[in-house]
This record gives C-alpha cells, structure tokens and sequence, in this order.
C-alpha cells in the first residue's frame, strides 16, 4: 500500500450529563399518618455530543390497552404540563386497530402526541398464569423458543407494530424478540423514569411485563427509577372489601387508595412503602362524569368501564399509587479491542500493516472479497475504526448476522484510526459484529483495501 503519512484526528465525544430531581408530594390515610414521600432520580447519558439539559423522560409501558390509563394518567398528564417527554408502550394489541384507536384517543386527551406511542403488536392470550402470553414468552425453554405460530402486527398502515419499523421485519413470538423490542425503547429513549405493572399482579401479562422491563434497564446499565403500578388484586372482586374501593356515586366525594389485599402478603407491595402521587387538579372534579381521569377512562368503550361494580372507574382517586425501585449507576468503562486482540477473528487473507498513525501501530488489512473480521461483544453500542483512503473499498457490516450498513472506505488522502461505523441501541447483551470485504469499490479509488484498526465498544 502506497501511504502518505497525516496527523491522526482524535475525537472526543462529550458525554451528556443529566441530573434531575423528581419530588413527589405524597397523600397518606390517618391510620399510618404519612405525610409526604419525596423521590429522587437523577441520570446519566452519554450519546449526545452536546451537553443539553433536558426535562424527565417518562416511559409508560402498558401491557394493555387501557391499563396506561388506570394506573398513570395522572402521571402522565402532569409530566405534559411541566413540559416532561412522555413514551407509552403497549405489548399486547395485535391486529387490533378498535383498541389501538382507543388508546390514541385516550393518550390524546391527556396531552399525548400518536407519535409518542409505540405498540409492541403481541397477542393477548388471557389472564391466567396458564394461558397468558407474555408469561408463557418470559418462561419459555430458552431464548428463541417460538410461543404459538405468528409473528406482531400493528394498526397497518398507520401504526404498524414496533419490530416491524424499528427492524424492518415482524418478529416472531420469541423471548429473545421481545427483549430486542423492550431493550432497544430503553436504549434509544434512555428513560429517567419508568411505569410497569407489578410483578404480583393477578393477570400474568402485567406479571411478566415488569419482569421484562427489570431485566433491560438491568442490561442498558445506566441509573433510572422503575416505578411499579397494580390493576388486579386479590381483592379486586371482592364485594366486603373492594380493591380499589368502589364509588357507586357521580358526586361521591374523591378517596385516597385503600391497601391492596397483597400489602399484607407480599413484602415488595408493604404498605408503608407506596408511593401516592396526587393527580392533577381536573382529576378532581365533581360530578365524576367532569372529571379529566374519568372521561379519559371512557375513551376505552370496548373494556366496559362500568362493568365489575364500576372497576375501571374505581382507579380514580385522589392520588396514583405505585412502588419504587431505584437502580444504581452502573456505566461500564469503554473498551477498545486493538486489531490483534484474540477476541477479533479474520476469515480468509489478511495481512499485516504497521505505522505510528495506527491504534497500538498495527492494523490488519485485505483486499480479498468474502474475507471478513469478527467480534462477539457485549454491550449497546459498537465502532469500528479504520482507514479512510484513496486506494481502499468497501465493505459489508453485519449485527448479529444481519446487513446493516455497507461502508465506503474511499477518501482523498490516507487518514488512519479513522471512525468508519458505529451501531447504537443495541439491546444489552451479547452481539457479534462481522465486517466482510466486498468485491466492488468507489469507482474513484484505486484499490479495494479494508482494513481494521480497532473496535471499541
């Protein structure tokens, strides 16, 4: 290779810092005298190059439609007004474009825009531990096991399902499929805040939710605050004692939450430990048919709000109950994988180049088509470091075996360690990527070399 030498250009990309304070005036019953829980979250981004100081990033995920509404439409309405960024995600709502229709009216009536809502298209199976789908796909054989034949489907055209636009394919009913979904919300949208249904819920869909959710903030290591919601009790149909109180009037006055039947059994739902947000001041109005929850909550017709002894009505109150989890700051250091690292493997010819312009003075370097270079790695983001020259080709990049970019390697001149590609959002944990040599170049260049001078990741 015929290369002239030029000053290395190094980039520094500055890492986002957001510290953000979430204070929550807490109502409490006289039987435990609570006066106010405070909360506080603050987190981390690094994958912005400007420092920008943003207000909280709120993420609602839902398992169905409606169950946004119940648990955090307080929340919701809220964060819009102090000018919070709001996501809702829906897992279940395959090829249903009555509830999804539902959901965009409902949503908007809060003050959220359709294009802050995502929907994950799976299928609703039912309620029961046996037969629930989401749970049936968390405690599957293994992590590609397909649970039953079909593959997400949206409201199409107008909102296909998540995989379908993020991926560019429908995904099938695997874990590892639903784990992609969820982590890779969490790694683009880097939530402060996020809304799940508890593990202890009754209905298995809302139970294994929460545990997919745990999992990927667990996998995307950077600190957030998961907040946990119930809608179905042991008490929930319990005619001596209701859970959540019934009211049988429109001008009965506004409760507090009454304890769920689990407070007593399960120490994570303890009592003295909920969190009661209050809600917003529309959300207190009397008579109920006036009230800002209620209307929004008879935006779901197809779910019969007033079925149950008014069920769904029941979830307005004066305040929205939830659990909290914190999670610490956990931001792995950066690694950089030199070319001759044993990690990286090399398929087909490659030779040997030397240089002080390099990463660590060495890279590998081909011009022979199917040859390729291959990490496995883990971790949400990956780079591939290389040369940039007037006698270099292109080359293939594969994630996880699947094309994601081809890379023209062609420049005026010769610049090593030269940032050639970079993947963000991947889901936390394992991915492998493959670089492969093409046939073809830049009709401008005068050789077809590749080369690999580091990976960082």
């Amino acid at each position: 290779m015929n290369k002239k030498l030029h000053l290395t250009k190094l980039s520094i990309k500055v890492g986002t810092i957001m510290c953000l304070l979430f204070l929550f005036s807490c109502s409490a019953d006289t039987s435990d005298s609570e006066s106010e829980v405070k909360t506080a979250n603050t987190a981390k981004s690094s994958q912005k190059s400007n420092a920008l100081l943003i207000a909280k990033k709120i993420l609602i995920l839902a398992p169905h439609n409606d169950d946004e509404a119940l648990g955090c439409a307080g929340i919701i309405e809220q964060a819009i007004a102090n000018g919070d960024q709001v996501k809702v995600v829906v897992a279940v709502c395959y090829n249903n474009s009555s509830r999804i229709q539902e959901t965009i009216n409902a949503m908007a009536s809060l003050g959220v825009s359709s294009s802050d809502l995502i929907f994950l298209g799976y299928p609703d199976w039912g309620k029961s531990y046996s037969v629930s789908f989401l749970y049936k796909l968390y405690y599957a054989a293994s992590e590609t096991t397909a649970i039953g034949t079909g593959t997400t489907k949206g409201f199409e055209p107008g909102f296909p399902d998540y995989h379908y636009t993020k991926f560019g394919s429908h995904a099938p009913y695997t874990k590892a499929s639903f784990r992609q979904d969820i982590g890779s919300i969490i790694n683009d949208y880097l939530p402060t805040e996020v809304y799940v249904t508890s593990f202890y819920d009754l209905h298995g869909d809302h139970s294994a939710f929460y545990s997919f959710a745990k999992d990927a903030i667990i996998n995307a290591g950077y600190p957030t605050s998961l907040f946990t919601y119930l809608i179905h009790d042991k008490n929930e149909q319990d005619t001596s004692n209701y859970w959540p109180e019934r009211e049988t009037s429109l001008s009965s006055a506004m409760r507090a939450y009454n304890a769920p039947g689990f407070s007593s059994q399960v120490p994570a739902l303890d009592w003295t430990k909920k969190i009661l947000v209050p809600v917003p001041a529309d959300m207190l109005l009397l008579p109920r048919n006036l009230n800002r929850k209620t209307k929004c909550i008879a935006l779901y017709p197809s779910q019969n709000p007033a079925a149950g002894n008014n069920y769904l009505y029941s979830f307005v109150k004066t305040d929205e109950l939830f659990w909290k989890e914190d999670f610490p700051v956990v931001i792995p250091d950066p690694v950089k994988l030199d070319d001759r690292t044993p990690t990286i493997t090399y398929s087909g010819t490659w030779g040997n180049a030397s240089g002080s312009n390099y990463f660590m003075s060495t890279a590998k370097y081909s011009t022979t088509a199917a040859s390729y270079s291959q990490l496995t790695f883990t971790g949400t983001t990956i780079k591939w470091y290389g040369v940039l020259g007037s006698d270099h080709g292109k080359a293939d990049v594969y994630i996880d075996n699947v094309l994601d970019s081809t890379v023209d390697c062609y420049g005026s001149g010769w610049t090593a360690n030269y940032l050639l590609y970079t993947k963000t959002g991947l889901s936390g944990g394992s991915h492998t990527i493959k670089v492969v040599v093409r046939s073809d170049k830049n009709p401008s260049s005068t050789n077809k070399y590749i080369e690999i001078d580091s990976f960082d990741y």
